[in-house]
């Protein structure tokens, strides 16, 4: 994503520019009227830095430094850039003395933008590491002064962060990132100056992340197969950056760990890395991590695989005749909750059955609000949506987010059929999704890639629905901003091992209950 940046000034600000340079021209003329002495403007660098610099950050680490508030608040639809980190530090827009020109670099190849003062060091980054040059940014101090606050500059992989407050920058060193200096001086802010601690954060914060993972069956053949828990690491080390306050994945776990054990083994691993860092997810239940799945589907050399079981012909002999049933098998599972009963997840509200997470739902806080992930089997008993009915109808104060397995086709339509258990996507849309207004997201996997479907619910109440079903080596994962004081949902496939992202062109407004 290669960003043009023109260094010249709007004309709107320019007019605005040239009305305060005659108030201030003025003002100073009936001040050395009274005190018979006045610098000018330009005279002491400090005065000059009266510009606030606006910090944007996006979901895989990208970060914007802008003095114009007009791009600012046009990042996250122009960049994808929508974590606000407010105006950290002030700078000048235009030439003082004592100040040095700071350039905006930027590098395609790793989406990373660098700011930095004229020098062998910029000079370097162009014709070394294929940065190109944007031009000048703002003006800022090269060195300490009475009213300078270091702007430190930290590096991860391919990519730049700058943080001032110590909060911050302890934030980034436990993340992973690594101190490359102070890059400038800039003037302080009360964003600058103010106790991080006074406050709460996480009470406050309006705008917190959320990360959906994709079906992960494939992941789990191999000990040695590391991207599974490459992912939960890359979400811990970018915990803070993310603000990320809850996981959801949903289903296809394992590709058939009922019949290979070794596959529960890695993804229990796997999910290890979050139970440490405390951080509080869901998983729902594929059709791959029931019985309903593994037979390779031959019958001259049948062994495990990914079609359905009821085919196999040792089914009979291992399961019984009456059991050798896809709607039957899909029910079955014990080996699920031998890893992931419903003890396992942190503030669990209930279950339909006990002591099972086929069906249960979890309540957190974020961003001001209340919230209720509601976790489903695939394709829902009729019994288990009445169940979830009353758990929405009990909470009606909090944002449900429902996570099931197959609930999209590959097109982005509701499913009609239902291919595994006893009800159909459209049941549960119609008798659940579609009829309590705080419902507002749900999240599947399943079939398809990746996209994202706006439905309206039956009390005008916008509904979006996210697929998140990639089958790849390149171990995607997709993270959500949201934005809790406009109701702005802002998304992402973020790619970490490439160190890429693509956005997802849906952001939709949500109306939250309060």
């Amino acid at each position: 994503m290669v960003i043009s940046y023109l260094t010249v000034v709007p004309p709107e600000k320019a007019v605005t520019r040239a009305i305060k340079v005659t108030l201030a021209i003025a003002l100073i003329a009936t001040s050395a009227l009274v005190v018979g002495v006045w610098r000018s403007w330009g005279a002491n660098a400090c005065e000059a830095m009266v510009n606030p610099i606006y910090q944007r950050t996006g979901p895989a680490e990208e970060t914007l430094l802008t003095p114009w508030k007009q791009e600012a608040e046009k990042a996250a639809q122009t960049y994808g850039y929508s974590h606000d980190l407010g105006t950290p530090f002030a700078a000048s827009t235009t030439s003082a003395p004592g100040l040095v020109p700071i350039h905006r670099l930027y590098r395609a190849a790793s989406n990373d933008f660098m700011w930095i003062a004229a020098g062998a060091e910029k000079d370097s980054a162009i014709g070394s590491f294929g940065y190109t040059d944007a031009g000048v940014n703002f003006y800022a101090l090269p060195s300490p002064s009475g009213c300078g606050v270091p702007v430190v500059r930290f590096l991860k992989g391919p990519r730049h962060q700058y943080a001032v407050s110590q909060q911050e920058q302890d934030a980034l060193t436990n993340a992973g990132w690594t101190k490359e200096g102070v890059a400038f001086y800039g003037a302080r802010t009360t964003a600058a100056t103010a106790d991080p601690t006074a406050t709460d954060p996480a009470a406050t914060d309006s705008i917190f992340g959320l990360a959906a993972l994709p079906d992960t069956q494939n992941e789990v053949h191999h000990p040695s197969d590391t991207r599974s828990r490459d992912r939960m690491q890359w979400l811990v080390s970018n915990q803070k950056t993310l603000d990320l306050r809850y996981v959801l994945h949903s289903g296809d776990v394992t590709n058939w760990g009922w019949l290979e054990p070794s596959q529960y083994q890695v993804a229990d691993r796997a999910f290890a890395i979050l139970d440490q860092a405390k951080i509080p997810y869901q998983a729902a239940i594929g059709n791959h991590d029931t019985r309903a799945v593994g037979y390779n589907g031959d019958p001259k050399n049948p062994g495990p695989g990914g079609s359905a079981y009821m085919f196999h012909p040792d089914c009979p002999k291992k399961l019984g005749a009456d059991q050798c049933n896809t709607a039957k098998l899909v029910r079955q599972t014990q080996e699920w909750n031998a890893t992931f009963p419903s003890s396992r997840f942190v503030n669990v509200g209930g279950t339909f059955e006990p002591n099972k997470s086929d069906n249960m739902y979890q309540t957190f806080s974020a961003g001001g609000v209340d919230w209720l992930v509601l976790t489903l089997e695939l394709y829902p008993r009729k019994e288990a949506v009445a169940w979830a009915s009353e758990v929405v109808k009990a909470n009606p104060k909090r944002n449900v987010i429902v996570v099931t397995h197959s609930y999209l086709t590959g097109s982005l339509d509701i499913r009609q059929d239902a291919e595994y258990g006893a009800t159909s996507p459209q049941y549960l849309f119609d008798n659940l999704i579609k009829v309590y207004p705080n419902i507002k997201m749900v999240f599947c996997g399943h079939t398809g890639q990746w996209g994202t479907k706006i439905h309206q619910g039956a009390n005008g109440n916008t509904i979006v629905s996210y697929l998140t079903a990639l089958h790849s080596s390149d171990n995607p994962v997709r993270t959500l901003e949201i934005n809790t004081a406009t109701g702005l949902v802002t998304s992402k496939l973020v790619t970490p091992n490439r160190g890429t992202s693509q956005p997802d062109n849906t952001q939709v407004t949500l109306s939250l209950v309060r």
